[in-house]
């Protein structure tokens, strides 16, 4: 197989490197020195794995009711999936990984946007996943007032609730949400023009 590759292809495939190796051939063509390792992994004490490893156990025995209760409730589910959609969608992830810093500031200006499409500070994270969660929280209230007339929603102790909200109210958020949304991305994007490309006037 490797005779059959040329010897400048063959760094990583014939021979180990380690990763301070390989740190410094990525920094050194991609002619970056932001380049930053983690810290090694260290793992605690023995006493404390043994003592972690005979009371988990015991604690997941003492509390295995209340575990049950909670595994049967499907709002934490929802809360969990919301929270990590809503930070995974905001663009958490690449702030994490990139490290970007929480807003610019230059002097007495401040930006929480980036306007370059491809960054963000870490600020914006939170701005365009509020965004997403506000406009996915007004469409569920409004599907679920639309439906509020139904035989199975009138008589749910919870759900029987949002036949007392507006319709006007729920979509007027969702179309907030969307509406900033757009915002910040032609803010990034100027030749975007609110969905308008090439057109002026």
């Amino acid at each position: 197989f490797f005779k059959s590759i040329s010897n400048k292809f063959t760094y990583a495939l014939s021979s180990g490197r380690s990763e301070q190796d390989i740190g410094n051939w990525i920094a050194s063509t991609a002619k970056i020195n932001w380049l930053q390792f983690g810290s090694k992994m260290e793992l605690p004490k023995i006493q404390y794995i043994i003592g972690a490893i005979l009371m988990l156990p015991a604690l997941l025995y003492v509390g295995r009711k209340l575990i049950d209760r909670l595994r049967r409730s499907m709002w934490i589910y929802a809360v969990v999936c919301v929270a990590v959609y809503s930070f995974v969608i905001g663009g958490g992830m690449f702030s994490s990984i990139r490290n970007s810093p929480w807003l610019h500031k230059d002097g007495s200006k401040i930006g929480y946007i980036a306007h370059q499409s491809r960054y963000q500070f870490g600020v914006e994270t939170y701005i365009i996943g509020g965004l997403n969660f506000m406009a996915g929280i007004a469409a569920f209230v409004f599907i679920m007032s639309q439906r509020s007339d139904q035989a199975q929603i009138k008589s749910h102790k919870f759900f029987s609730l949002f036949r007392f909200i507006p319709t006007f109210l729920s979509l007027g958020g969702v179309l907030v949400g969307w509406y900033f949304i757009v915002w910040c991305y032609n803010f990034k994007n100027g030749h975007y023009n609110y969905g308008h490309v090439g057109m002026k006037g």
